[in-house]
């Protein structure tokens, strides 16, 4: 009896084990096809990602918006920081650049929402006359001068 209910137990056993190699077959499955699911998703979000950035990108003449940032674990952190030929705005740009940048997006927000507004550039002594771009609304710049006293010069 111990030998009939031994082999019974090894049959049952066997048994047992082809349900569970056919368990972890299926599971195997479903763990690969989650995976092309997330590198699916992954690329879109990039498409999208390169896509919103590229719209965006095209309206200014000399400001490229960096908004989003690859991180480590493949992913993408929105951010929103404006590059002036691939330098950072906050970080390395002179301020000449910074301010042809701060043009370019009042040019830009100007035209997107369809409205004029004066444009007042302070510290203007920081850019010559010939590198301020033509803009489409009035533009009053301040300059330090070593005159004594204040004075208005129309242009």
């Amino acid at each position: 009896n111990r030998v009939i209910a031994g082999k019974a137990v090894i049959e049952s056993a066997k048994i047992r084990v082809q349900e569970l190699k056919a368990e972890q077959k299926e599971l195997a499955q479903s763990i690969s096809n989650v995976e092309k699911e997330i590198y699916l998703l992954e690329e879109f979000n990039k498409a999208k990602v390169n896509l919103l950035s590229e719209k965006i990108n095209q309206h200014f003449k000399i400001v490229k918006w960096k908004l989003f940032e690859r991180q480590i674990n493949g992913g993408y952190k929105p951010i929103c920081e404006p590059l002036v030929n691939g330098q950072a705005y906050n970080s390395g740009l002179n301020s000449g650049h910074k301010i042809l940048a701060e043009l370019d997006i009042i040019q830009t927000l100007q035209k997107i929402y369809e409205v004029q507004v004066p444009v007042f550039l302070d510290n203007a002594e920081r850019v010559n006359n010939y590198n301020i771009p033509d803009i489409e609304c009035q533009l009053i710049t301040l300059s330090v001068t070593d005159d004594k006293e204040l004075k208005v010069v129309n242009e």
